[in-house]
């Protein structure tokens, strides 16, 4: 599958999480209650290992799959130490933090080694051009809809609706 396929299917889920995903949440129950910070920042370690997969695919195709698990193997220290110090002092905004981070850690190293070995890029900028529009749909949905005076799951309904029928049209 190509980059671009990837991003145009995980953009849309991202971005209802980055702005809806608090309320989302609530729906399996008062113990669910997480603040929007956190389920943005777990939303976006996702978004950037479907958008940088064909860099970890690319790496073990070509027989560099050793250097791979190193790869990971680095990732899982960093992510280690990063919520060791994170999570006490911030809670749920500290781990969130920390694996976004590790994950974004993990895939940069993965692009920078198939640059250097295979000499080029596995994705193109359209995906950060797709990544930004389907944002920028979601920040303008949730913008329009708030001017109207919506119960919170009216308002999450509505600007999930209007995003979505934004996008396809997009």
């Amino acid at each position: 599958m190509s980059a671009r396929f990837i991003t145009l299917v995980t953009v849309p889920i991202f971005a209802i999480f980055l702005f809806w995903g608090a309320q989302i949440a609530l729906l399996f129950g008062p113990s669910f209650a997480v603040s929007q910070a956190v389920v943005c920042w777990l939303g976006a370690g996702p978004l950037i290992s479907m958008m940088f997969w064909p860099s970890a695919t690319g790496l073990s195709m070509t027989g560099r799959h050793f250097l791979e698990l190193k790869i990971l193997a680095a990732s899982l220290i960093v992510a280690t130490a990063l919520c060791w110090v994170a999570v006490p002092a911030f809670g749920q905004l500290g781990a969130a933090v920390a694996m976004c981070t590790s994950v974004a850690v993990a895939n940069l190293t993965r692009v920078l080694a198939v640059r250097r070995f295979i000499g080029a890029f596995p994705f193109g900028n359209d995906i950060f051009f797709i990544a930004a529009a389907g944002i920028a749909l979601a920040w303008g949905s949730d913008t329009v809809v708030a001017q109207f005076s919506l119960s919170s799951s009216w308002s999450t309904i509505a600007g999930i609706g209007c995003f979505v029928v934004a996008y396809a049209v997009a």
